[in-house]
């Protein structure tokens, strides 16, 4: 039994909201997403060389996130039944909803293994510690088995829905407060129990949170042995010391766009609680990482910073023509009052020849055209 079911039939709740918000952050994010692709192919130094293709496959799955729910199925989600219907691209193709839904949990955890895998490198690459031989074995096991997993829990997901008209039906027995014509759209049921689904997120968004941390805590822990280390590059050990420090940031600031949807679509999950206005927000909210992301990434990486500055500095101003300001022809009319002396006085020419030839040049070619045609 639905504990709150809120619908106060304004237009922040209605689909068509929706999707015009999700599609202008979209168009807005995609020119920010595809500078960031060209300053990370071009403008990344050699400094940052080894991480280069890490921060391309981070970038590159978050886009692929954003694009997907901004665009390709733009999903209308009715939390906290694990319901709802898509209004993207997607529909128009024909394209299942059930594959419309693999495909963007697909590239969400795709997106999370891509953090977590540039973490690893820079602990690969900058740590010291035992078994590290053997690890650079197992490590490609261990990162490909994330995808593995993730991979047989989605696909999972097409043999858990239910038969959908008995599913819908319930559902629309559930939330009582829903108008007709939310009643009466394409909605889809992916399961009308939802703790196995609920289970997928939990663990995926748990496991990632856990490894990310400890790289992170095992990172920080060798930078500052290495800090006090004399016998280091002092200079080497602070480049990497604020290179670790942009990429957390570059994670964590836009990570916050994701991370306040979760915790009110898995409150609402607890407690059964229906407020469209509110999932209808989290949803803008959560399309808004990738543009967030881009940014951070541009802001917080000093190279990437500076060519951006530069790329600005390179745009080319329109310079206009100097004209000429002189009023001193104004005081050679002696009746011309001291209040018209003292205002900001714009004198177009001193020679006024050329301007009247202009004028009553223009004024006889008009006056002939128009007698021609009146004449015709």
């Amino acid at each position: 039994m639905l504990g709150t079911c809120i619908f106060k039939d304004i237009y922040l709740e209605t689909p068509e909201f929706l999707k015009y918000s999700l599609h202008t952050c979209a168009i807005i994010s995609a020119p920010i997403s595809f500078l960031g692709f060209y300053i990370i192919l071009f403008k990344t130094p050699d400094l940052m060389k080894s991480a280069k293709s890490y921060i391309l496959n981070v970038h590159l799955s978050i886009v692929l996130f954003d694009f997907c729910i901004g665009f390709l199925a733009t999903p209308f989600l009715l939390f906290p039944a694990m319901a709802g219907f898509p209004l993207g691209l997607f529909q128009y193709f024909g394209v299942p909803i059930i594959f419309q839904t693999i495909i963007a949990f697909f590239f969400l955890g795709f997106a999370s293994f891509a953090i977590m895998s540039l973490f690893e490198s820079r602990f690969f690459i900058i740590c010291e510690f035992p078994g590290k031989k053997y690890w650079k074995f197992w490590r490609h096991i261990w990162f490909y088995g994330h995808y593995i997993f993730h991979s047989l829990a989605m696909f999972s997901l097409y043999f858990t829905v239910p038969e959908q008209e008995t599913a819908v039906r319930n559902l629309k027995e559930s939330l009582p407060c829903l108008p007709d014509r939310i009643k009466s759209g394409p909605i889809f049921v992916l399961n009308d129990e939802i703790g196995f689904h609920v289970f997928i997120m939990i663990s995926t968004i748990f496991i990632v949170t856990i490894e990310v941390c400890l790289l992170f805590y095992f990172l920080v822990t060798d930078i500052s042995k290495k800090l006090k280390n004399s016998n280091l590059s002092q200079k080497t050990v602070q480049a990497q010391k604020l290179f670790l420090t942009a990429l957390f940031l570059q994670i964590a600031v836009p990570l916050t766009t994701i991370v306040v949807p979760l915790i009110y679509i898995f409150s609402s999950i607890i407690v059964n609680y229906y407020n469209q206005t509110f999932t209808n927000f989290a949803m803008i909210m959560g399309s808004t990482h990738g543009f967030m992301s881009s940014i951070v990434m541009i802001m917080v990486h000093r190279p990437y910073r500076e060519a951006f500055m530069a790329m600005i500095g390179k745009t080319k101003k329109i310079v206009l023509p100097v004209v000429s300001m002189k009023t001193t022809s104004v005081y050679e009319i002696p009746c011309l009052p001291e209040s018209f002396k003292s205002a900001p006085i714009f004198v177009l020419a001193d020679e006024i020849g050329f301007q009247v030839v202009l004028m009553i040049t223009a004024t006889a070619i008009f006056i002939k055209e128009f007698s021609l045609l009146h004449t015709s």
